[in-house]
């Protein structure tokens, strides 16, 4: 079962809907409410704020490379996402590194 950080996630980096990542906080709050949409985009910019903090060494690694090392280090940050969300993640993340 898809927990309701992983689903807001995908909705708010628009992951499968949107050519590149969004910061989208109205669809969170659209899809969960007001109170929980806000609790869930609160909890979002924050774990997006620890991602930004991953490190890879470029010079060593390719984007290939360099996008598994990022997933192994989330997944191991943050074990409670499931797939689509570390997927979302990646995504925004190597969008981000071109």
């Amino acid at each position: 079962m898809m927990s309701s950080l992983s689903s807001a996630i995908g909705i708010y980096l628009g992951f499968g809907t949107k050519p590149f990542p969004s910061a989208d906080a109205d669809n969170v709050l659209q899809a969960f409410g007001n109170i929980e949409g806000h609790r869930l985009v609160l909890e979002i910019k924050e774990l997006l704020k620890v991602t930004e903090h991953i490190s890879i060494d470029w010079t060593s690694h390719d984007i290939l490379e360099g996008s598994k090392l990022f997933r192994e280090v989330l997944l191991a940050k943050f074990p409670e996402l499931d797939a689509n969300a570390v997927d979302a993640i990646t995504w925004k993340f190597t969008y981000d590194w071109r």
